[in-house]
């Protein structure tokens, strides 16, 4: 009889796969830079091989419709509404309605680094997205308040040095961000933190999204943990994937969500009634250029 396959230890060889490419980013590379590189493509390769089909992971900057923006992020999973396409590994710019998730990659996690990627998410969580009309979201409600403004926020990390209690403390003290308008709630700059090996750390909120945590400790009550949890743990891939799988909402869109974007950069650069040698005023092309609802 043929073994039926298994996708628990498929993706734990693949775990064994990525912790053998930092060793060889080591032996091939003296620059910390260039090792950390291979070792980002490597989880964006990953994680491209394993979402769903409508997902593209990429590498760049994210921006929204006020013009704030992130730094370099290593992994960006966009959506299909994403209208700026580029190869996996080409750094590009994407527009925040059009991603889904987003994360950094470290080769080995200090404190010093943990702080590092908690100002990068906090960059990331002051973007927002703008609903379109008509749009339908599909989340429950815990989920969509605090990953439909702005979506999760992960760090994967291949080894540590961080002890978990430091780590939590670090991530449970963390300022929550405002988007870069004021509007909207504020919120945590990362929301789960992996680590290859050792475990996972995530932050399950109100406890009443899609992803929860029973208390062992409370059987009867079976009350949902709320904030933050770490759970030493060795199939953190999985634990990455039904991580992602639960929490990046879904939205259905029935226009393009580049045209606020284009409309904006169409705006004049100039007085709206430029005069012309006769003094009167000069129409300026476009400057009454919209889209109605």
């Amino acid at each position: 009889m043929a073994e039926q396959p298994n996708l628990g230890q498929m993706l734990a060889f693949m775990e064994r796969k990525l912790i053998l490419s930092l060793d060889e980013a080591r032996a091939a590379h003296s620059h910390a830079g260039i090792r950390g590189g291979a070792v980002e493509s490597d989880v964006r390769e990953v994680l491209q091989r394993h979402l769903p089909q409508y997902l593209r992971v990429g590498t760049g900057e994210v921006i929204d419709q006020s013009d704030a923006r992130t730094g370099q992020l290593d992994i960006v999973i966009a959506n299909e509404d994403q209208p700026f396409h580029r190869e996996i590994h080409e750094a590009g710019v994407f527009l925040i309605e059009g991603v889904t998730a987003a994360g950094e990659v470290k080769s080995r996690l200090t404190t010093s680094e943990l702080d590092v990627a908690i100002k990068g998410g906090a960059k990331f969580k002051a973007l927002r997205n703008r609903p379109f009309p008509g749009e339908m979201v599909h989340t429950n409600e815990s989920d969509q308040a605090r990953y439909y403004v702005c979506p999760p926020f992960f760090l994967v990390a291949l080894e540590n040095v961080v002890a978990p209690q430091t780590m939590i403390d670090r991530l449970s003290v963390a300022s929550d961000m405002p988007s870069s308008d004021g509007s909207g709630p504020e919120l945590p700059p990362i929301d789960a933190v992996f680590v290859l090996g050792q475990g996972w750390a995530i932050n399950f909120g109100d406890g009443q999204g899609a992803l929860r945590w029973a208390d062992s400790l409370r059987v009867e009550s079976q009350k949902s943990v709320t904030g933050w949890v770490w759970v030493s743990d060795e199939k953190i891939l999985v634990q990455l994937l039904m991580w992602l799988n639960a929490v990046m909402p879904r939205v259905q869109r029935f226009r393009s969500i580049a045209m606020p974007y284009l409309m904006a950069d169409m705006q004049p650069k100039v007085p709206l009634y430029p005069r012309t040698v006769e003094g009167r005023r000069a129409p300026v092309a476009g400057r009454d250029l919209r889209v109605e609802d």
